[in-house]
């Protein structure tokens, strides 16, 4: 069954070779993210990672970054919309603990020096990521408005409805954590893991 799901950005500056100079700045999202992914290492025995191209080419660096060796698979979300769901619908019937890995960012309209310029309606659309995020609220994720997120430049619009489809249909045995939050760069970052109630780790007794 999937026993977690992780959310983490995917900015290219994440891999400090790609920031250069400005690498330090995102020291504490890189640390978050790395935590997150090995945490799901800890209590999981395989992995899917869901995103776009840049998704998954962050993830794969993530993953490299602590050394993840459990089973992986690897879905493009505009490419295998219906596979994604198809796998998600397997795993949940698996004896396996596998979690999900959903890489995606927040609106890119938090400053006027944002990629998409300042637009106030990120204000309320980020902060309800954030509290879905923190509540494992499925709700929310599966319900967003799309044409909104397409708006905003939310690149997580079309990944986090995926992830809601899982916890949808057993939403009281999840818990929510959100772990990061900021907008450097005018885009905002979560870092969340949401865990199912009662599952050991891998490395426990």
């Amino acid at each position: 069954m999937i026993t977690a799901i992780g959310f983490a950005p995917h900015p290219p500056l994440l891999v400090p070779e790609v920031a250069s100079g400005a690498a330090p700045e995102l020291d504490t999202l890189r640390a978050a993210c790395e935590q997150l992914v090995a945490d799901l290492d800890a209590i999981c025995d395989s992995l899917i990672l869901i995103g776009s191209d840049q998704g998954l080419a962050i993830g794969r660096w993530l993953l490299a970054r602590v050394g993840w060796t459990s089973p992986l698979l690897e879905f493009d979300v505009f490419a295998e919309p219906v596979r994604i769901s198809a796998e998600l619908s397997q795993a949940m019937n698996s004896d396996e603990r596998i979690a999900a890995l959903v890489m995606g960012d927040g609106s890119a309209c938090r400053s006027l020096k944002a990629p998409g310029y300042f637009d106030e309606r990120s204000i309320d659309f980020d902060d309800s990521i954030a509290k879905a995020l923190s509540t494992a609220d499925a709700t929310t994720l599966e319900n967003l408005d799309q044409n909104l997120a397409t708006e905003l430049l939310a690149a997580g619009g079309q990944v986090w409805p995926f992830a809601a489809r899982v916890v949808a249909t057993e939403p009281q045995r999840w818990r929510g954590e959100l772990r990061y939050r900021d907008d450097p760069y005018g885009v905002s970052y979560f870092v969340a893991l949401w865990t199912r109630v009662g599952i050991p780790s891998t490395t426990g007794p």
